[in-house]
Formats: C-alpha cells, sequence, structure tokens
C-alpha cells in the first residue's frame, strides 16, 4: 500500500533538511532494479568510474521508470507541491575497499538553480550503512546559507566535479550517517551539507543511483553556464513553459505490469 509523508516527517525535513529509510520498491521491483543497474554499469567505459556515469532518466526507459515511481513522486508532492520536474541523474558506485569519497558540499554550489528548492533522492541498490560509506549529512545545515567551496586541491578520492568541496568549517561532530535498505530511499534539501567518507568494507559494495528533482518555479540563474538544462514534468503540470523540456518517448510512460519486473 502507497503512504504519504505523515505530518511530523514532513517537519522532520523542514527542520533536519532530509528524509531517510522511506521505502520506495518492493522485493520484486528490488530485483529488477539491481539488474537494470548492473546492466547500466557494464555498459561504462573501461576504466572509467561509476560516478561519472550520468543521465541516464533521459537515455533509458527502466531507469526513467524508476525515477518516475508513483510511491516516490508521492513523498516528493508532499514536500515540493503537485506540480514536480525532474531534471538529473547519477550513479555512486563504491566497491569495496575502494578509496572514492565525496567531500563535505552542498548540492546547490554546483547548480545555478533558483529559487533554492531542488532535492535530491538518493536510491539504494545496496544496503547502505557506516560499514560501507554511507552518505552523512550535518542536520539543520540547510538553514545556515551557502558556505564557502573550493575547486581542485589534492583531488584524492572525491567524486565531485573539479574536486569541488568545503574544506574547512563543517562541524563533523554533528553528522548523521544515513542507513538505508536496498529498494528505500533517502531525500535531502539542496542546501543541506553532506558527503560521504571512502568505503571501508572488504567484501560489500554499496551503490545508489542520485534523482534530482524541483518545483517548476525553479529556474536556471544563469542560463550562460547551464545550457543545456533540461527537466522532465513527472506530475502535474508546469505553468512557467520551459523552453527546454525532455520529452520521453510514449512507451516509457506506459506502467509497467508486475511480470516486467520479474527475473
Amino acid at each position: 500500500m502507497r503512504r504519504r509523508l505523515t505530518p511530523e516527517e514532513k517537519d522532520f525535513f523542514e527542520e533536519n533538511g532530509y528524509l531517510a529509510g522511506l521505502k520506495v520498491l518492493n522485493e520484486q521491483e528490488i530485483d529488477f532494479f539491481k539488474r537494470e543497474a548492473q546492466r547500466i554499469l557494464d555498459l561504462k567505459a573501461p576504466g572509467l568510474e561509476p560516478t561519472a556515469v550520468k543521465g541516464w532518466h533521459m537515455r533509458d526507459r527502466s531507469v526513467f521508470q524508476i525515477a518516475t515511481h508513483p510511491q516516490l513522486l508521492d513523498y516528493l508532492e508532499d514536500l515540493l507541491g503537485p506540480n514536480l520536474l525532474l531534471w538529473g541523474n547519477r550513479i555512486f558506485c563504491k566497491q569495496p575497499g575502494s578509496n572514492v569519497s565525496v567531500a563535505w558540499h552542498q548540492d546547490i554550489s554546483a547548480w545555478p538553480l533558483y529559487p533554492y528548492k531542488t532535492v535530491t533522492v538518493w536510491l539504494a541498490v545496496d544496503d547502505s550503512d557506516a560499514a560501507n560509506g554511507a552518505l552523512e549529512v550535518i542536520p539543520g545545515s540547510h538553514k545556515i546559507g551557502e558556505l564557502p567551496h573550493t575547486q581542485g586541491g589534492d583531488g584524492y578520492g572525491n567524486a565531485l566535479d573539479k574536486n569541488l568541496g568545503i574544506r574547512s568549517g563543517v562541524d563533523e561532530t554533528k553528522k548523521i550517517s544515513l542507513t538505508l535498505k536496498k529498494g528505500e530511499v533517502s531525500i535531502h534539501h539542496t542546501q543541506l551539507v553532506h558527503g560521504s567518507p571512502v568505503n571501508p568494507s572488504p567484501t560489500r559494495r554499496r551503490c545508489g543511483f542520485t534523482f534530482r528533482y524541483c518545483p517548476p518555479e525553479v529556474h536556471v540563474a544563469d542560463p550562460n553556464r547551464w545550457k543545456d538544462f533540461k527537466v522532465a514534468v513527472v506530475r502535474g503540470k508546469d505553468p512557467y513553459q520551459k523552453s527546454a523540456y525532455f520529452h520521453p518517448p510514449a512507451d516509457w510512460l506506459a506502467p509497467r505490469s508486475p511480470e516486467a519486473f520479474a527475473p
């Protein structure tokens, strides 16, 4: 049975900037998702880090349908309103013992979007916890404004483009590691300070898909900086009539039958 966010969960997101452990996929869908995730990872060029695999919501029916799962959109509607745009997707995958990490950052530092209403969904392909390098957040940090970020530096293991990151001023004593079971999601605010350490586990992979959503009033504040920005209307409508849309093929919009998720 699908459910909506409770008033307590919505208040928690408003106060802390994130939610975690929200179930989206059932067991059959989880098996399908894991197979499809591996299929896409197997397509990447040799030597290419999985974190460089982006934009598959515009290339692949399965990824688009996972990103538009009705349960997931119900959660997002409770946070963002009835009109929802999908605009981004990226895979974050850390192999056992990998030295890949994600520096402390706020998503808005890399995205010229305004107003600051974008959220990121992290959908777990594998169980994710502190033992295999789970996402870490600083609760409430979405309220402190945009912090200074730098690019460059040693770049060791940082999966972010251009080695982006907050180099100082993060109170790590407040960090929370988000535990997710496969098929669950976390959702975080675009200004929340977050990152993830290396995966210290010798046996457990940590893989997830991120999807980015916003309400229609969000726009590219500097079009010269982000000319390839496209959105897909995944619930409701866009009264602002953006010039750059991604229109999925008609068969991507057809509901999948239960048999479609079978092995």
